[in-house]
């Protein structure tokens, strides 16, 4: 049984009064975030009924063209019966046109997948294949199937954005404007307001399912290949600070003689030994 006196702080179980802890200085910015619960984990429900936890301050800035989006999904959707049939068109839908709102409802769903975690509206750790339409890849970390949460993202894309106009130019991915290599990472959420404005055009027109199936399908296809090409940016992007962060190793191991001795030696191609025996106070030794 456990002595009371050290569930109640006053025997050998508590620290002595008089230390004095270390206390993390805090910014004024930090401390208004922490304390007005911005930064609070809350319960978000996307509009396909997906649960997710965000950040209580965070938005997606394409969520209400989404809801649009899936209400009118759904209504379409509603005009299906078990076996395929519809009523206004007096028949059963083609595999086709099946095959159609399947992309479309998938692919929106990818898409709010995407932006939700580019937003901070989805932090979840992902255990299972996030994507729908995307989904064909399996589920295993670290590929791209696990996309990371949001401060990771931005992380990585100021780190990479810095990193890239400091590359030689014939060098860079990311090339337009200053913001490139954020607008990389982030496309989805910087590019999609277009084409979501053209999908809800498409919707307000359409004159039944069939319309409604042809008038969006290849737009939803473009919202796809923004993530796809988000995608593949975060994959250059963790590959590339990685090589960063190897090349920084290097610099500081050419001062170490036991290093400098297993990179010449042993480990590092002629290409590298040669880079780093030329720098300003290496102490790569001479054989």
């Amino acid at each position: 049984m456990v002595d009371p006196t050290i569930l109640s702080g006053s025997g050998l179980g508590s620290s002595p009064p008089n230390i004095d802890p270390n206390i993390d200085q805090l910014t004024d910015v930090q401390k208004l975030l922490l304390n007005g619960g911005l930064l609070q984990q809350t319960n978000h429900v996307d509009p396909f009924g997906n649960t997710s936890t965000a950040y209580a301050g965070m938005q997606n800035p394409h969520d209400a063209s989404i809801k649009e989006i899936a209400n009118a999904i759904n209504s379409q959707k509603a005009k299906i019966d078990a076996n395929g049939y519809v009523a206004e068109i007096g028949r059963n839908l083609t595999a086709q046109e099946l095959d159609n709102m399947r992309v479309i409802e998938d692919g929106m769903k990818d898409f709010t997948f995407m932006t939700n975690r580019q937003s901070g509206m989805n932090i979840d750790n992902l255990t299972s294949n996030p994507w729908k339409l995307i989904g064909g890849v399996n589920f295993q970390a670290p590929t791209m199937d696990v996309i990371p949460g949001v401060s990771e993202m931005l992380a990585m894309s100021s780190a990479m954005n810095r990193m890239n106009y400091a590359m030689n130019a014939n060098q860079r991915r990311f090339t337009e404007g200053p913001c490139a290599a954020v607008e990389g990472v982030f496309g989805a959420i910087y590019k999609a307001g277009a084409i979501l404005a053209k999908i809800l055009a498409a919707i307000a027109s359409a004159v039944g399912l069939l319309s409604f199936l042809t008038g969006i399908l290849n737009l939803v296809k473009q919202l796809v290949g923004l993530v796809l090409n988000d995608i593949g940016n975060i994959g250059y992007t963790l590959a590339s600070l990685k090589q960063k962060a190897f090349a920084a190793l290097l610099d500081l191991l050419r001062q170490d003689p036991c290093l400098a001795y297993l990179l010449e030696t042993f480990i590092a191609g002629a290409g590298i030994v040669s880079i780093l025996k030329g720098k300003p106070g290496s102490t790569f030794p001479s054989f």
